[in-house]
C-alpha cells in the first residue's frame, strides 16, 4: 500500500505513462474502463488534493457512473454485480501486464506501480464497495530500457524497431497445462513428449525390418503403422509449436490457444548460462513481445507468416501488415526493417 501521498502520486504517474503506450486491443473493454476510471476519479479527488490518502478512495456508485461514462453507456448498466466481475478480469489482467507496468515506472525513475484494491465500507456508505488505488514497490534496476534519448534516435529511424515484453499471460482453461509445467522436474518428459513422432516413426521401422524377417506377424505392421500416420498427424496438427520451440527455443502459439483478449503470444524456451549443471532448459515461458511501427506509429505484433520466412519469427504491423515487416530478435529485443 502507498505510505505516502507521494507514492500514490508516483503510481498514477507510471499507471498514466502505462496507458499512454498501451496498444493491445482489450484497451478499449470495459476492465480498462475501470481501470481509467478510478485513477482519474482518485487523481481529482478533494481527498487527493487535501493530501488526504486514508480518504483517496472511490465508492461503488460514483465508479459505476464514471465507467459507464467512459463506455459510453446507461448508469444502470454496471450495477455492483458487474463491476465485481470486471474487477476480477482488471486484477488478473494487470497481474499479466506486470512487465509493462515496470517498464512505465522505470521510463520514468520511480520503483512503484499502481494496485486496484477493493474492500468493504464497515461505515457510512450502506453496503457500497470501495476501491482503492494502492502503490507497490517493484525492482526495476534490472530491466533493460531505453533511455529517452536513445529512445528518440531510435524512433527516428523508420528502419529499426525496438521491441519490448508486454505481458505475461496466462493461457485459457485448456491449454493452460502448458504454462504450469515445471521444466525442472518434468524436462525429460516434455522433451521426450515432443520428439515422440520421431520415437514412433524409429519403432515402426525396427519393426518393419523384424516383420521382414518373419519374426513379427505382418499384422502387426499393419496396425502400427496406421497408429503412427494417425499419431504424428494429430500431433503436427495440434502441437507443432513444440517442435518449433525446441529447434529455435521461440516459437508463436496458434490462436486456438490464446486468449480472446491476445492476438499473438510466443512460447519460449529460456536457457541457462553455457556450463550450467541444471541443464540446457531453464523455464519455458509464454510472453507477449510487441513494439510501435517507427513509419506509421501503429502496434506491431509478433507472427509467424511462413513462406518466404519458414519459421522465422518477424514484427508485422497491423496497420500495413504487407510493407512494414520487420526482423525480429528475442534476446536483443530490436529488429530492423525486411525490404
Amino acid at each position: 500500500m502507498a505510505k505516502s501521498i507521494e507514492e500514490l502520486a508516483a503510481a498514477i504517474r507510471v499507471a498514466d505513462e502505462f496507458w499512454n503506450h498501451y496498444t493491445n486491443g482489450d484497451k478499449t473493454t470495459a476492465r480498462f474502463h475501470l481501470f481509467r476510471a478510478i485513477i482519474e476519479l482518485v487523481n481529482g479527488s478533494a481527498a487527493f488534493e487535501a493530501q488526504q490518502l486514508d480518504e483517496c478512495y472511490v465508492t461503488s456508485s460514483e465508479l459505476a457512473d464514471k465507467v459507464a461514462f467512459l463506455a459510453n453507456a446507461k448508469p444502470a448498466t454496471y450495477n455492483s454485480g458487474r463491476l465485481n466481475q470486471e474487477y476480477k478480469l482488471l486484477l488478473e489482467r494487470l497481474d499479466a501486464l506486470q512487465p509493462s507496468l515496470e517498464q512505465a515506472a522505470k521510463k520514468l525513475g520511480l520503483d512503484v506501480i499502481p494496485v486496484i484494491h477493493k474492500e468493504a465500507n464497515a461505515g457510512g456508505q450502506g453496503k457500497q464497495s470501495i476501491y482503492r488505488l494502492l502503490a507497490t514497490k517493484v525492482n526495476t534496476s534490472e530491466l533493460n530500457i531505453k533511455s529517452s534519448a536513445e529512445e528518440q534516435s531510435a524512433s527516428s529511424d523508420p528502419n529499426k524497431i525496438s521491441y519490448y515484453i508486454e505481458s505475461l499471460p496466462k493461457l485459457p482453461v485448456w491449454t493452460r497445462w502448458l504454462q504450469n509445467i515445471n521444466m525442472t522436474k518434468h524436462r525429460w518428459k516434455m522433451v521426450l513428449f515432443t520428439m515422440s513422432p520421431i520415437v514412433l516413426i524409429i519403432i515402426c521401422a525396427i519393426i518393419f525390418q523384424l516383420s521382414s524377417f518373419k519374426l513379427i506377424e505382418p499384422q502387426i505392421l499393419t496396425y502400427l503403422t496406421v497408429f503412427t500416420m494417425w499419431y504424428v498427424g494429430l500431433f503436427l496438427l495440434c502441437f507443432r509449436y513444440l517442435i518449433d520451440a525446441l529447434n529455435n527455443n521461440i516459437t508463436t502459439l496458434p490462436e486456438m490457444m490464446l486468449p480472446l483478449n491476445l492476438r499473438s503470444a510466443v512460447l519460449q524456451y529460456e536457457l541457462n548460462e553455457p556450463g550450467s549443471d541444471n541443464g540446457r532448459i531453464k523455464q519455458l515461458t509464454i510472453k507477449v513481445f510487441a513494439a510501435k511501427c517507427p513509419i506509421c506509429g501503429y502496434r506491431v505484433d509478433i507472427k509467424s507468416v511462413g513462406l518466404p520466412f519458414r519459421t522465422r519469427l518477424i514484427g508485422v504491423c497491423n496497420n500495413n501488415p504487407i510493407e512494414h515487416r520487420y526482423t525480429f530478435d528475442f534476446t536483443t529485443q530490436q529488429g530492423t526493417k525486411l525490404s
